[in-house]
């Protein structure tokens, strides 16, 4: 099932995805098929993903690299698809499967805070964390979505693709302005 153009890169830590990546390997067309796991995602979910994976595998006649993706862990080949937007909010859709009587979980107080880390556009991520100020550091970004603004913290260790990326990423969670904070004590 495609996703919707908004929803790419926008990925549930109680959730798997399956993407394929679709290139030309000089004038032959080929394929990679990455199986993403978020770090809540059920059993069940696991292993459809790698078995959804496979049977995406088998429609292009085993021609596909397949690659296990592990949230934090995700390889910078993957990463570069999203090109600097990639999001991992919390919560997730409960599966059917062994967790039938869970509930799906999301955010949905209006307030989340957005973790964003890394060391280059490539590998810049924004990751959703606990709304508590213990949470934020000065080497990284942080941004707070509120129902009418999107706040951006910018610690004074915070590189410059993390704060392009979190300005990126601040227009894309925004439902109103965005307002950014330079920190700058120790």
């Amino acid at each position: 099932m495609a996703m919707e153009a908004d929803k790419v890169g926008h990925f549930y830590a109680g959730d798997s995805y399956v993407v394929q990546h679709t290139y030309m390997e000089g004038t032959k067309q080929a394929y990679m098929i990455y199986f993403w796991q978020g770090s809540k995602s059920s059993k069940d979910e696991i292993g459809a993903s790698a078995l959804h994976a496979k049977a995406m595998d088998d429609a292009v006649s085993g021609a596909a690299t397949q690659v296990r993706v592990v949230q934090g862990k995700e390889p910078l080949h993957f990463l570069t698809l999203f090109k600097g937007t990639m999001v991992i909010h919390m919560g997730g859709t409960a599966s059917g499967f062994k967790n039938k009587a869970d509930q799906d979980s999301y955010d949905v107080d209006g307030v989340n805070l957005f973790h964003v880390k890394g060391t280059t556009a490539a590998n810049t991520r924004a990751v959703q964390v606990e709304e508590k100020a213990c949470m934020l550091n000065s080497g990284d970004a942080f941004l707070l979505r509120t129902p009418d603004t999107v706040y951006a913290w910018l610690g004074k260790g915070c590189n410059a693709d993390e704060t392009a990326t979190a300005m990126k990423i601040a227009d894309m969670l925004k439902s109103g302005t965005v307002r950014s904070e330079e920190h700058t004590s120790e």
